[in-house]
């Protein structure tokens, strides 16, 4: 008898594990990291053809917005581990499209600044950037556009209130 309870319990977490796999396909989570991912890969198609990552295009994108900023503030701005920034930062120097400054403040410190080279590279990214959102964009209306910024902005600023980094960025973002 215990053995026929076991198979139907066994029976029972399968077809749960099953129904709630169908259910995050229908979760936003699901849809926005993947979205993202998606995103993410198809401008890392068109930029590696100009010896750009994507990760190269947020670091500029934070440094463009922010100004200078240490790199411990750059890897929290961009959520990802400070020794995996390491890596981005060097590259991104040793290519002339960044340089380190000591903060004016506090001479121990040094910011990342964005070179004039970056500009150049930065067009480049728009270029690629816009490309991406012609495709991605394809059969979507402007209005239906809007709204879904509109949705994932006010679901950021709900959850961010705990979070001053989160917050700073996501004001920064708001259109004027």
């Amino acid at each position: 008898m215990l053995g026929i309870a076991s198979t139907l319990a066994a029976e029972e977490i399968e077809i749960n594990m099953s129904i709630n796999r169908l259910e995050l396909l229908h979760t936003l989570e699901y849809w926005i990291e993947y979205s993202a991912r998606v995103i993410e890969r198809a401008s890392n198609e068109l930029l590696i053809q100009h010896g750009i990552t994507y990760r190269q295009v947020r670091v500029l994108a934070v440094l463009i917005v922010r100004g200078p900023i240490s790199q411990a503030e750059l890897a929290e701005r961009i959520q990802v581990e400070p020794s995996t920034i390491v890596r981005v930062v060097n590259r991104m120097e040793r290519d002339g499209w960044i340089d380190r400054k000591s903060d004016p403040v506090d001479k121990r410190r040094n910011m990342l600044v964005v070179t004039p080279m970056a500009e150049t590279i930065w067009e480049t990214i728009l270029k690629c950037a816009g490309q991406v959102h012609v495709n991605a964009y394809e059969g979507i209306t402007q209005e239906r556009l809007e709204s879904t910024i509109q949705t994932l902005s006010d679901i950021c600023m709900n959850l961010s209130h705990d979070n001053p980094s989160t917050s700073d960025s996501i004001e920064e973002a708001q259109p004027e």
